[in-house]
């Protein structure tokens, strides 16, 4: 009886750890705050042991839990064959490392509408399309995501408009429609976008064009870049005025200003 009581207390204790770094992940805060949200928990009469309180242990537990949950929203992909879309870039670490972040927008449910998943980040020996094609393969194959599956229910791809991604003969969409042939593809519409305002932005061309019209052309000002999708909209609205706009388009219109 009393070895029963001692795993209970074990258990309990290592729950409320649980908890705490799982706070930790899910508000964004600092590994740091984990030994003193225990302490919080201890002096509110909360039995948290002797071990595992530690920043290292919170990195630990964190990784701990985001796996398994991983699975389980994995698992629960499998079972009802929710189609899936794959969207990924390439980057560079501090230590000029070349890595692959991959995210899924996949079904859990077929009651709820899908959702983004972040799947893996890969690390890369080189950024040849061959080498990226075979590490994303071997990520979905390592995550249940077999061939099989993925012929059935692989639905789309979206990335950026890098070559190694979108080039004609051998980039890594190519490589994916020649062996999942009902995919979409889908080029990165921020990039889209940004690419022809940048060239509409040049101000000699607006002038010649404003002196010839005897118009006053509206100053745009800077496009920040595709991460910021939002600047994107005050030069459309100048270039395009006579374009319907959405009722999120009027609303973002009201928040951004044009010289």
């Amino acid at each position: 009886m009393c070895v029963i009581q001692i795993i209970a207390s074990l258990l309990a204790s290592t729950k409320a750890i649980y908890k705490s770094a799982y706070y930790i992940a899910k508000n964004d805060r600092p590994y740091s705050d984990h030994f003193g949200f225990l302490e919080l928990q201890q002096l509110n009469g909360v039995d948290i042991g002797v071990g595992l309180h530690s920043r290292y242990s919170a990195v630990e537990i964190i990784d701990h839990i985001l796996k398994e949950m991983k699975c389980k929203i994995i698992r629960q992909i499998l079972e009802i064959s929710g189609k899936l879309s794959i969207i990924f870039d390439e980057s560079t670490s501090l230590g000029a490392t070349s890595t692959l972040i991959v995210y899924l927008k996949c079904e859990v449910s077929n009651e709820l509408p899908p959702y983004f998943l972040f799947l893996d980040l890969i690390e890369l020996p080189d950024q040849k399309s061959e080498t990226v094609f075979e590490h994303l393969l071997n990520c979905l194959n390592k995550h249940g995501f077999h061939d099989n599956y993925l012929k059935e229910n692989l639905v789309a791809f979206a990335s950026d408009g890098a070559s190694v991604m979108l080039r004609k003969n051998s980039g890594i969409a190519k490589k994916l429609v020649t062996k999942y042939t009902n995919i979409v593809l889908w080029h990165c519409m921020n990039r889209r976008l940004e690419w022809p305002l940048n060239d509409a932005v040049d101000e000699r061309q607006l002038n010649e064009c404003a002196a010839q019209l005897d118009q006053q052309v509206k100053k745009i000002g800077k496009l920040l870049c595709t991460r910021w999708s939002g600047t994107v909209l005050p030069p459309c609205i100048i270039i395009f005025p006579h374009q319907k706009m959405t009722k999120v388009e009027v609303r973002l219109s009201k928040q951004c200003t044009v010289d």
